[in-house]
This record gives C-alpha cells, sequence and structure tokens, in this order.
C-alpha cells in the first residue's frame, strides 16, 4: 500500500458493497452491512476479524437502538423492495438474531415499486433519518451552472425521498411497544439516489447527499421540531468527472468526511465548504465513512468490490483491496454517535 495512510483492518475480509458503518463502543466493534450479501456484519478491530449474518429481506443500512442492538433497514419481503426496519441482536445465535419489525419507512407500490432503502443515521433528538434508492433505469441529472452542481432534469424527475423516523407507541399482541412512524421530508426535494447525511458538532446544520447531483447541500436544522430550511451548496464533489460523493460523517471540529465513489478518495472540508484534506484510498469505490476506535480519532472507510455496470461482477481482480474496510488515524475524534428512542 506504498502511497496511503488508510491501513486495512478487515484482515482478508471484502465485501461485494460494504455500507453503513458505525462505530459501537461498548463492543469495540464496528458494525456495517454489505448491501450486494444482504449480511450485517461487525469486525473486530483488535483482530481484524469480520462476523456476518445474513438477513432474509436485504440490508441497506444499520443504526443503534436506545432499546438495545440495532436497528437494520430491509425490505419488506424477497424482493428487498420498499422500507422496513427490525431490530438485530448480534448477540443471539444465527436464528434468534433479527427480530420484531420497528417501523415501516415506505411502500414500495405504485411509482415507488421497486424503491429500496439506503443510508440512515440517527440525529441527537433520537429520529432515523433515512433516504431512498430509485431502481434503474434512473433519470439523468443536468448541470446548474448558477449552483455549480447537477439538478434533476424536470422532464424526468426523479421518485426517491428523504424520510424521517421518530418514536410513538403502538398497541400489539404483546402490549404497548415503541416503534418508528414515518414522515416524507419535502425540503429536500424527489431524490435519485439518497446517500450520505450527518450533522455539525452544535446540532445546528444537516450535511446531505444526492449522489448524482455531485454535491454535498447544507441545511439549516432546528434540533427541536426537526424541520430543515435554507438549503445551499456546501460542497462539490466529481462535478469534474471523477467520482461522486457517496457516506459521509462529521469531526468535532466541524470537518466533513465524503467517501467518493468511483474516485479512490476521502476528502476532507472545513466548516465553510473549503477542501482541506484529500485521502487516497487503495479501491476505486469508497463508500462510507466513521469515526470510532478507543479515542475517536479512527476514520473507518467502507468499499465496493462489486461492479453491476460490468460483465465482469467484480473488480477484485484488478483491485486486490476493494471490498475492505480501510482505516485511518486522524487528528481529531468524530462527533457523538446517537441511538434511535424506538
Amino acid at each position: 500500500m506504498d502511497g496511503y495512510r488508510v491501513r486495512v483492518a478487515s484482515g482478508d475480509y471484502r465485501a461485494k458493497l460494504g455500507e453503513s458503518p458505525v462505530w459501537d463502543a461498548a463492543t469495540r466493534t464496528l458494525v456495517f452491512v454489505d448491501i450486494q450479501t444482504s449480511d450485517v456484519c461487525a469486525l473486530d478491530v483488535a483482530s481484524g476479524g469480520v462476523t456476518t449474518r445474513r438477513a432474509p429481506h436485504g440490508a441497506s443500512c444499520v443504526v443503534k437502538s436506545a432499546l438495545g442492538g440495532y436497528l437494520l433497514a430491509t425490505g419488506v419481503d424477497d424482493s428487498r423492495t420498499g422500507g422496513r426496519l427490525v431490530r438485530v441482536d448480534l448477540t443471539a445465535d444465527d436464528a434468534c438474531a433479527f427480530g420484531d419489525a420497528a417501523g415501516d419507512v415506505f411502500a414500495a407500490v405504485g411509482e415507488l415499486a421497486g424503491h429500496v432503502t439506503n443510508d440512515g443515521a440517527v440525529d441527537a433528538a433520537g429520529r432515523l433519518w433515512i433516504g431512498t434508492k430509485m431502481p434503474r433505469p434512473r433519470p439523468g441529472y443536468v448541470m446548474d451552472a448558477e449552483r455549480g452542481c447537477f439538478v434533476p432534469d424536470e422532464a424526468n424527475p426523479p421518485t426517491a425521498a428523504l424520510y424521517c423516523l421518530e418514536a410513538a407507541w403502538k398497541y400489539g399482541a404483546d402490549g404497548l411497544k415503541a416503534v418508528g412512524v414515518s414522515q416524507k421530508i419535502d425540503e429536500v426535494g424527489d431524490v435519485t439516489i439518497s446517500n450520505g447525511l450527518a450533522w455539525s458538532p452544535d446540532g445546528k446544520t444537516f450535511y446531505y447527499v444526492d449522489t448524482p447531483a455531485k454535491c454535498v447541500k447544507a441545511y439549516a436544522f432546528d434540533a427541536k421540531t426537526g424541520l430543515l430550511s435554507d438549503e445551499r451548496v456546501f460542497a462539490v464533489v466529481g462535478v469534474d468527472g471523477v467520482g461522486a460523493p457517496d457516506g459521509l460523517c462529521v469531526s468535532e471540529d466541524g470537518s466533513v468526511w465524503v467517501a467518493v465513489w468511483d474516485g479512490g478518495k476521502v476528502l476532507r472540508f472545513d466548516s465553510s465548504g473549503t477542501l482541506t484534506q484529500t485521502v487516497k484510498v487503495p479501491a476505486s469505490r469508497p463508500t462510507s465513512v466513521a469515526f470510532g476506535g478507543d479515542d475517536g480519532k479512527t476514520l473507518f472507510i467502507t468499499s465496493c468490490s462489486y461492479d453491476a455496470s460490468s460483465e465482469i461482477a467484480s473488480v477484485l481482480e484488478n483491485e486486490p483491496l476493494a471490498g475492505a474496510v480501510f482505516a485511518l488515524r486522524t487528528d481529531v475524534k468524530g462527533t457523538e454517535v446517537f441511538a434511535t428512542k424506538f
């Protein structure tokens, strides 16, 4: 890995499409998903070993729950489409690892047929924000010269969206239980591939990626109500034709770290949107980023080894480290990882 500051943290393990990394300080593990294989994965950073659990209806993102364990975004049936949250206990036997449903994100019917959930994150109030992704073929985007990024073509608008789930009580056979109730976030408009999302250290700014737009947008965020306002382009990524933004996270100094799909790098922007650091990754498709480690200063980077657009269904032949989880020591801590209230 000459010329790279990152190291492989996952030993010989390679994901097809690693995504949604979240650090669990209690177990000193990095939990993430492999979207292509429907696995929920746990990386023991001390040994580099990865254990996996196969989810029955797909796996798109995983977050921590204040009720214990994790919530996994998955499909509603074997088609893997639609959006449902199920409880996950990685300490249980395989047959018991996946538990009750904890809320539905959206129904894949009508114009949303074929849509799936994608990246998600939890805010300081315990709300889960999760986006969706359209099936192929997807609509085109056109350059907006004034804004400096791409926007959806009005003649063929996208139909995916960003949703927010808040805790509520539901009565069932076992009595009252906490679930998430979903609401579409109209302030971001319709999107094609909802991806990275995170908040500034003070919780007043929400960062968001619709990958084909090739930019990171920022919104004023009301932490009490969850309302978004004052949309602006925070940073442009990939308008030069090299890559597109995917997952992101934020560090305590206000920096926004963005994985660049098809760019082989992670970009660090300061709170003003100025590029301050470029981290080379020995895989062309880094997918997402998360801080963790004992001191919170290690940036973990998931990646992809699967190429659905190619007749060769893997890039491993040319990129032996594609699909690995990488680690980078940094000079800052990541912001706090929150858990849902349901």
